[in-house]
């Protein structure tokens, strides 16, 4: 009797689907915390072990030294800007940092992919947020952040 294929030995730890598994499970967990009581805290003990399970991936797809490099410099860019700015908390900040360093590790269609899914999202979070409801103090950031992770992982084979 063969059993579905996402019972079979392999399927997940046996290529890069483990990482969009832990990541979602990771930024429901994440999610929680943050909406948790509304006060917006998270432990960011959680991004750090993602981020090293990010580095795994490395391990099932080859990409060239100058590639690896420019891509994490890029995302350490990117991390800098949204903390010195304070566009992002700091543990959304370092969510997106993972999320964009798998996806550019996977290929650059999952980067642009979820670099598009997630603006478009983004936008209409914050077009809801301060038009719709006129609503300027802080608030909860991270679903918006598990949908597009979400998304991206169901429009781009992730799991």
């Amino acid at each position: 009797m063969m059993l579905p294929e996402f019972l079979q030995y392999g399927y997940i730890f046996g290529s890069f689907k483990y990482w969009a598994w832990l990541g979602t499970i990771y930024l429901i967990i994440l999610t929680w915390q943050d909406h948790r009581k509304a006060k917006m805290l998270v432990d960011d003990r959680l991004n750090f072990f993602v981020m090293g399970t990010t580095f795994s991936l490395l391990s099932h797809v080859f990409r060239p030294l100058w590639y690896v490099v420019v891509l994490f410099f890029l995302v350490l860019f990117l991390c800098y800007y949204l903390n010195r700015f304070r566009i992002l908390g700091k543990g959304d900040a370092h969510s997106l940092v993972w999320i964009f360093y798998g996806c550019g590790i996977l290929g650059v269609e999952h980067f642009l992919g979820f670099a598009v899914i997630f603006s478009i999202i983004a936008g209409l979070y914050y077009f809801i947020k301060l038009v719709v409801f006129r609503y300027k103090l802080p608030t909860p950031f991270y679903i918006v952040i598990l949908l597009s992770f979400f998304l991206n992982g169901l429009l781009g084979g992730l799991y």
